[in-house]
């Protein structure tokens, strides 16, 4: 899925869905570098991070927020957050 906020009275073209995303706790790091790496940091998060935090995954979707724009910035230096909602 992709995401965007969009203004309370925005009229959604055919074939699109809103969603909303809950409001709560969410655990986040920011990854540093090319978009490739990320299913690797996601790894980490999801796999190591959270098993040693104590805390537990809540059952809505995890979240990626790209801080800044690719076509502008060196690739090494894309910011991506990564976000995990908790129960």
């Amino acid at each position: 899925d992709a995401a965007m906020v969009v203004p309370e009275d925005f009229v959604l073209p055919p074939g699109l869905t809103e969603q909303h995303l809950p409001a709560g706790r969410y655990a986040s790091t920011v990854h540093v570098g090319p978009y490739e790496h990320l299913g690797d940091v996601w790894q980490r998060f999801m796999g190591e991070w959270l098993p040693a935090s104590g805390e537990r995954a809540a059952a809505s979707p995890s979240v990626e927020t790209y801080l800044n724009n690719p076509e502008t910035t060196l690739k090494s230096e894309w910011r991506t957050r990564l976000s995990i909602p908790l129960a």
